[in-house]
């Protein structure tokens, strides 16, 4: 059996996700799902693609928003009301998915593919606030 992405065989280094299908596509008629088997390195990579699709219009919003400096003080009291009205718990795993992604983007601290004089700064930061 091969991945129905990368056409790689199955075997002891190529596992296949029993998941993403369904995770993806469980909508769809399960007669046709059935001859679709996905390698677990594929999985990953369409969970990512799909996730990227999900979050662009969010962080579009947010950016652009940033790029205009539109973000003020009065926003910033408005996004710190507004994460205070979540349930304490969530606020615990938000700020814990915030200190993660900033973990994930500090890791290009130092790498010239990542790092350059205008966000220097920026990763230095996130690396550091990311390892608390």
């Amino acid at each position: 059996m091969k991945c129905s992405l990368c056409l790689l065989e199955f075997d002891d280094k190529v596992k296949e996700d029993g998941l993403i299908v369904q995770e993806l596509y469980g909508g769809q008629d399960k007669e046709i799902l059935k001859d679709i088997h996905i390698c677990q390195e594929c999985a990953k990579k369409e969970r990512i693609r799909v996730a990227v699709e999900k979050f662009t219009p969010l962080f579009d919003n947010i950016f652009n928003a940033v790029n205009r400096s539109e973000i003020r003080e009065e926003q910033i009291t408005a996004i710190v009301f507004l994460i205070n009205r979540m349930h304490r718990t969530i606020q615990n795993d938000f700020m814990m998915v915030i200190q993660r992604i900033l973990y994930e983007y500090g890791k290009g601290s130092g790498n010239a593919m990542y790092e350059d004089p205008r966000n220097q700064w920026a990763l230095t930061f996130a690396k550091k606030a990311g390892q608390v």
